[in-house]
């Protein structure tokens, strides 16, 4: 077990061509007893990596977490610990990660996504779940990068980044499902829109919605994203909607109405409606289908 630090924030400190005003591209801190304010930075993220099982009252909430538990959080959360706990918060800014991004933006395709992902507007913290076997790393990464921070010895700026990105690349292979069904795009305002709509996607969502969460106009966001993927922002929203009901209609036995629901169709009949333009099968008969493995013609006409 990692011996308990001090609640002080460590910083990196970057030449000035890396660094705007005073805020710090790296933090590092191990949470002591009270509540501590995160995410303070504009356009940063932050994680809090859960070393022992813990409860933490976050924005308010009190939350159980288990060891290994990983909480990417939104902007201006405060986290409340009641005792000392084996827990990391860890807050950096992109452009702290340079000139490593460059790199990892040639080798690894899904970065800009991964990025947008992480970076998307969102009220609720996403948590992931680090495999028992990676904990050892994700330890010792963070322990040698608060050590890095703290002794700001030669060359330190350059082995936090190092570190920092081994964290990165790690959390990515977590979420590898989640990269997937974002279509590839080059456009880093179009990859912020998809990470947004994946975020979001069972809520109801409208254009404007959407375009005011990136400071677009809907007209401006439209053209953007139908350039890029082929699809309207709209029409996004719907086929990925669709790709979930579709998950959901073969694996789990919730009644067609909760599913719609769950995809973000309150409504049965408008959920039936955008499910039989895209399958030309009312949703109980594609079910019935799909489990039979046969034609089912019948359940068609009665649904």
């Amino acid at each position: 077990m990692i011996a308990p630090v001090s609640t002080l924030r460590y910083a990196a400190r970057v030449p000035a061509a890396e660094q705007k005003g005073d805020s710090a591209p790296i933090q590092v801190r191990r949470l002591d007893r009270g509540a501590v304010h995160l995410c303070q930075q504009k356009n940063s993220v932050t994680g809090l990596y859960i070393g022992q099982s813990a409860t933490l009252g976050i924005a308010g909430e009190l939350q159980v977490l288990s060891a290994g538990d990983l909480l990417v959080l939104p902007q201006s959360t405060t986290v409340k610990a009641t005792q000392v706990v084996d827990v990391w918060a860890l807050e950096f800014l992109w452009e702290a990660l340079a000139p490593f991004s460059n790199g990892l933006g040639s080798n690894f395709p899904a970065w800009r996504h991964f990025a947008a992902a992480l970076d998307a507007p969102t009220e609720h913290f996403k948590r992931y779940t680090v495999p028992g076997e990676e904990r050892p790393n994700w330890q010792r990464y963070l322990q040698t990068l608060d050590q890095e921070l703290r002794a700001q010895k030669l060359g330190y700026c350059e082995t936090s980044k190092a570190h920092l990105t081994l964290l990165l690349i790690s959390l990515a292979r977590l979420i590898e499902a989640d990269l997937a069904s974002l279509p590839l795009t080059d456009d880093p305002l179009v990859a912020k829109v998809l990470a947004y709509i994946e975020a979001h996607f069972r809520e109801a969502l409208t254009l404007r919605q959407i375009a005011a969460q990136v400071h677009r106009s809907p007209a401006h966001l439209t053209t953007r994203v139908k350039a890029q993927i082929g699809q309207s922002v709209m029409e996004y929203v719907i086929e990925r909607r669709m790709q979930e009901a579709e998950t959901l209609l073969t694996t789990t036995e919730k009644p067609v109405s909760a599913i719609g629901e769950a995809v973000g169709y309150p409504e049965p009949s408008t959920f039936s409606r955008q499910f039989r333009r895209r399958h030309g099968l009312s949703p109980t008969a594609w079910r019935e289908e799909r489990l039979s493995g046969r034609p089912t013609e019948k359940l068609v006409k009665q649904s």
